[in-house]
């Protein structure tokens, strides 16, 4: 009877053990799970909105967000071309004239407002002093992107040249300015 009373308690404490082990890591679970949605609600944490594609190398995701806090502060989504610029179509509208501004950092300008990046502001002024024809400033920047990389990687070899340089032209036309 004795070995009886002490094999139940024994279970009795195992299964009590176990119990709580199983409430700790259920807490533990629940626990970041709350955390993980208030970060994410919050913007503090964040997902990657960088992607690796062999042989062209590292880029943004399409209409992914960021949140920069490194040095200076900006946050948005990224085009759908998977560029820090405004959104815009291949086609490009009548009586416009585009600029493409390939670079590094500079033109990415994550450390501050897209409204502030300096091929935002080139726009801007273009356009102020232009009533014939609208400008649009493309800003195809990365950081450490060289303009060799640029080409060679992206564009030139690339199947979707085409794509890229009628994105660019959008015409055969040529456009003068005056």
């Amino acid at each position: 009877m004795k070995l009886d009373i002490k094999g139940r308690k024994r279970m009795a404490r195992f299964k009590s053990g176990v119990c709580n082990l199983g409430l700790l890591l259920s807490s533990v679970v629940i626990l970041a799970m709350v955390l993980e949605v208030g970060l994410s609600i919050m913007r503090i944490n964040t997902k990657s909105y960088t992607r690796f594609i062999p042989d062209k190398g590292g880029t943004f995701l399409p209409n992914a967000y960021y949140r920069w806090t490194k040095e200076g502060f900006s946050e948005g989504y990224f085009n759908s071309h998977g560029f820090r610029d405004y959104e815009r179509t291949y086609e490009k509208a009548a009586h416009t004239f585009r600029i493409l501004v390939f670079g590094d950092s500079y033109v990415e300008a994550l450390q501050v407002a897209l409204s502030d990046a300096f091929p935002a502001l080139l726009e801007k002024r273009l356009n102020e002093n232009s009533t014939a024809i609208r400008f649009e400033v493309l800003a195809l920047g990365q950081s450490s992107w060289r303009f060799s990389l640029a080409t060679t990687s992206w564009i030139i070899p690339s199947s979707s040249a085409r794509r890229a340089i009628s994105f660019i032209l959008s015409s055969t036309k040529t456009t003068t300015l005056s």
